[in-house]
């Protein structure tokens, strides 16, 4: 049942992708301050943040590095206390200028915005390193997942290696991509994979701005298993075409 809380939380921050960012503020020492950020999971289970050095909250954490980001489904029908949500804390730091090529590449493949927020403003790639994560499925799902926890959940595939496998996907199986995109979220004209995790893959679709989540079920541990689901996701939709 743990197992299967981390993966629940995990594919929830895959799933929305900005949340609210609680620092310690410096204006007013001893109270939280709120803010709502756009972050990215790596490859390793951190999240990335891309923030302004001038913004209140990249000062707070310049002061005082630990921090908390959650994200919580939204419902407009039901009880929202029913819905899932997750907090992750941790200690923030900013990447130095030259060694945050790969983090901010992953952050722009899926915010490509921020190419421009980067040229004009005085923004940087900041990563939040888990240090314990609060995870709520609904009533009864309530759960403390450990560090360790969360890193046994990450993929056994690198960076390289996750590249490897989304350029197959898109020199092989463009079809497939547009397959997915038409039976699984009603888009047309194909799209891109941006990146690969246990629990799906994340997909730009044509004319979109924000990438979706193509949920894997079971979660993909390893490589091969990052197949089987694509392949078992591909005829699925295939087959529907």
């Amino acid at each position: 049942m743990r197992n299967s809380a981390v993966h629940q939380a995990r594919q929830l921050l895959l799933k929305i992708q900005s949340g609210v960012l609680a620092t310690h503020s410096k204006a007013l020492p001893g109270y939280p301050f709120g803010s709502v950020t756009p972050f990215c999971l790596d490859i390793d289970g951190s999240l990335l943040l891309f923030i302004s050095d001038i913004a209140q909250h990249s000062r707070n954490l310049a002061m005082d590095p630990k921090c908390s980001v959650t994200v919580f489904e939204q419902s407009l029908e039901t009880d929202q206390n029913t819905q899932g949500r997750v907090t992750v804390l941790g200690d923030a730091s900013k990447l130095a200028e030259g060694e945050d090529q790969a983090a901010f590449a992953r952050y722009a493949s899926q915010f490509p915005e921020a190419l421009g927020y980067r040229q004009a403003h005085d923004f940087a790639v900041w990563r939040l390193v888990p240090k314990r994560i609060r995870f709520i499925g609904g009533f009864g799902k309530i759960f403390w997942l450990e560090v360790a926890e969360w890193q046994a959940a990450t993929g056994a595939w690198d960076q390289e290696g996750e590249a490897g496998m989304i350029r197959h996907m898109h020199q092989d199986h463009q079809d497939a991509i547009s397959n997915m995109g038409r039976y699984f979220f009603g888009k047309e004209g194909g799209g891109e994979l941006l990146a690969i995790h246990p629990e799906g893959c994340l997909l730009r679709l044509s004319g979109e701005e924000r990438a979706r989540l193509l949920a894997f079920d079971p979660p993909a541990m390893d490589p091969m298993a990052v197949r089987k689901a694509l392949v078992a996701l591909a005829h699925k939709s295939r087959a529907a075409a």
